[in-house]
């Protein structure tokens, strides 16, 4: 028998599941994050918010925004975690004054109780390690920030991978140990090609560094005008039909 484990998002405690790792280390924690969403269309800050998320209702339509930035920027992280939810809001909406009313109302419409300021984690590579019967996929191995925009999809990716190795134990009779390792030989070698992406992404976007964030801004300025100036085949994709051919297939058959 096979035990996955499996943690949600990039704010949440995936550190636990890295004890399970030879080489375990801390999870980076370099920046803040200060969330919201809405569901009818509700706004909230994050379906985690200020209760962990347990009585969030995910499964009716919400938009969830969040405002990324260093520690420093705000004082430091034991100043800002002292903050209530309506300082938080305030605190927001201070910041974006010249943005666009209909975004900022967002900010204000927003549900004070699913508003917190989380912690972005990011995993570090961890070095190949002897497999056995339990593993790891998605934030639980590989926890990133958002700003690459592959989280879910590399975890959707990484029990597509997993399915097709343990069916080889049940078809062609490979111990299961030796199936659980060719998943993570192939999770490690394709998931943290993203998390690297999300890493070098969120460091562009909070640089203190004037000049490189001025290019950052003009360079999605141009794009958001222009579109993307040329498209290339991302790995990602391709492995993301592969998951959706078969999990689509019963809801087709049916």
């Amino acid at each position: 028998m096979a035990h996955v484990l499996t943690c949600p998002g990039s704010s949440r405690p995936a550190a636990r599941w890295s004890s399970l790792l030879p080489d375990a280390s801390a999870l980076s924690r370099r920046t803040a994050s200060s969330n919201a969403s809405d569901g009818t269309l509700r706004t909230v800050a994050s379906p985690y918010g200020v209760n962990g998320g347990l009585l969030f209702d995910n499964t009716s339509d919400y938009l969830m925004w969040n405002v990324v930035a260093r520690w420093e920027t705000f004082g430091g992280r034991a100043a800002l975690r002292r903050l209530d939810p309506a300082t938080l809001s305030d605190l927001v909406l201070d910041i974006t004054r010249d943005w666009h009313p209909r975004l900022r109302d967002q900010v204000a419409q927003t549900d004070l109780e699913t508003l917190a300021v989380l912690p972005l984690q990011t995993s570090h590579r961890p070095k190949p390690w002897t497999p056995t019967n339990v593993t790891l996929l998605g934030d639980a191995i590989h926890a990133m920030p958002p700003t690459a925009g592959a989280g879910a999809n590399t975890a959707c990716v990484d029990a597509n991978t997993l399915r097709h190795e343990l069916n080889t134990v049940i078809r062609d009779g490979v111990p299961i140990s030796s199936a659980i390792g060719r998943y993570e030989a192939q999770m490690r070698a394709f998931a943290f090609k993203y998390v690297a992406a999300a890493e070098r992404n969120l460091s562009y976007g909070i640089s203190a560094n004037p000049l490189a964030l001025g290019l950052t801004r003009t360079a999605l300025s141009v794009i958001n005008r222009v579109g993307p100036f040329a498209t290339r085949d991302d790995p990602l994709d391709g492995r993301l039909n592969q998951w959706r051919a078969h999990a689509l297939r019963p809801l087709a058959r049916g």
